[in-house]
């Protein structure tokens, strides 16, 4: 039996990538980024370490097109290879990623992820239409929504508040208890 609330499996069956390719991928990936880093004659108008990013950048190609590892791992590793290359100091190859709001925004989606799954923003959607103030009313259900955004956002910031009410406003929408106009225009106001 399945619940709303399960992460869903991923179906490697179903892939456009076979799990031969990704094997090759797997392989593929590190000895371009060799071939082209180290042994390749430099381009025209580029030096060493252009060939390096470039091995780099065959690296990442690679691995995304065969999915020889997730996308996201395959993102991060370009990150500490442009280090260890030697193309960028750790501070300015980590210092982009590493700003303070991308950290925020990192962090507020995982909150609302956990939210989702854990099935905090159904719980919070199903008090707010068994609330006696909206009375199974849709368009008083839509202003409880917006008011308790407005409450919520004099305490958060606007990003948290945004995911947050984001997710509850799914959670509203997938129980059908509004209709698709009036949850899109909550759900965008918040």
């Amino acid at each position: 039996q399945k619940t709303a609330y399960e992460i869903p499996k991923r179906d490697w069956s179903s892939d456009v990538c076979s799990s031969d390719l990704r094997l090759v991928g797997m392989f593929l990936g590190p000895a371009l980024f060799v071939l082209f880093g180290w042994f390749w004659p430099p381009l025209p108008h580029v030096n060493a370490q252009g060939m390096i990013a470039f091995g780099i950048c065959m690296l990442a190609v690679t691995w995304w097109i065969t999915e020889a590892v997730p996308v996201p791992v395959t993102s991060i590793v370009v990150m500490p290879l442009s280090v260890i290359t030697g193309l960028f100091p750790y501070t300015k190859a980590f210092g982009y990623w590493a700003h303070w709001t991308n950290l925020f925004l990192i962090g507020a989606f995982i909150i609302g992820g956990a939210m989702e799954v854990h099935g905090l923003t159904r719980r919070v959607s199903l008090s707010l239409v068994a609330s006696k103030l909206v009375g199974g009313n849709a368009w008083r259900l839509l202003v409880f929504f917006l008011i308790s955004n407005i409450i919520t956002g004099a305490f958060t910031s606007n990003t948290v508040d945004a995911i947050l009410y984001m997710s509850v406003g799914m959670g509203l929408r997938s129980e059908e208890h509004t209709s698709e106009l009036q949850s899109r225009f909550g759900i965008s106001y918040a």
